[in-house]
């Protein structure tokens, strides 16, 4: 995800995020991380 925002890429980080908060729920049954969230919120700042 940070590289895709190193490249301005937005959309593809978040989209990155989504596929892996799916992954991980349903490979096993977890959320992210809080350090991972924070980074999302980051990212959803950027205009």
């Amino acid at each position: 995800m940070q590289a895709y925002i190193k490249k301005g890429n937005r959309p593809q980080a978040i989209k990155t995020y989504m596929k892996c908060e799916v992954i991980l729920e349903e490979e096993y049954g977890i959320s992210p991380l809080p350090e991972t969230k924070n980074l999302l919120k980051e990212i959803e700042a950027i205009q």
